[in-house]
């Protein structure tokens, strides 16, 4: 199994996007350095029923090392048979849950940033996660907030229920791609908790990257 990710210097990390960050994607980004890359936002209710396109988008290019899957999800029991599939899976180290999309058929369903408007939901699904999976590493994405900012709880809930590190996109729910990103905010994160964390938002080049790393102190 691929050892856990070092973060003893900063981690250049690509997001997931649906629609863009593929194989063939994510194979290029790796070629230019990216010390991590995640895959599609999968739902957990295709890998529980055995999908046949949501398990081709499972596969990893051999140079994605270390490689990271990103699964959506509202019902543990659910969540729990989609990550019973990714156990059978060798070539995956990390598992990713979502708790930042914003898209409405997302969060009408209460995955991805729905799960900010209840914690205790948001608690049993990644200790649902850290359970029941075989894979070295559980990293958790969120927003500040649903329609108002409760950052520093929702960072200090998901360090206590196991997650390895977190990744932060700097908006909330309701500021959805537009509002401006609050990398102060981040930064507060980040003073709070003792697992690593990673910022993202709106950094779009080299400079910004290393303009955040200062200002948020994240850990990349």
């Amino acid at each position: 199994m691929t050892p856990k990710l070092d973060f003893s210097l900063p981690v250049y990390a690509l997001a997931p996007l649906a629609g863009y960050t593929d194989l063939p994607f994510r194979n290029v980004v790796k070629k230019f350095g990216a010390d991590l890359t995640v895959s599609e936002m999968l739902s957990s209710n295709a890998l529980a029923y055995g999908s046949a396109k949501t398990l081709k988008m499972l596969e990893r290019s051999p140079n994605e090392n270390p490689y990271s899957v990103q699964i959506a999800g509202a019902e543990d029991d659910i969540v729990r048979r989609a990550v019973e599939v990714l156990n059978g899976v060798d070539d995956i180290d990390i598992i990713d849950l979502n708790c930042g999309c914003p898209v409405p058929k997302i969060v009408c369903h209460g995955s991805g940033s729905a799960l900010l408007n209840d914690l205790p939901r948001m608690a049993r699904i990644i200790e649902t996660i850290k359970k029941t999976s075989n894979k070295s590493t559980l990293s958790v994405k969120i927003r500040l907030g649903f329609e108002s900012k409760n950052h520093i709880e929702i960072a200090k809930l998901v360090e206590s229920c196991g997650a390895d590190f977190l990744a932060v996109h700097g908006r909330t729910r309701a500021g959805k791609f537009k509002a401006p990103v609050d990398y102060d905010a981040i930064g507060e994160i980040k003073e709070a908790i003792s697992i690593p964390v990673i910022a993202n938002g709106d950094i779009d080049s080299f400079e910004k990257a290393q303009w955040v790393l200062n200002h948020t102190k994240a850990d990349g």
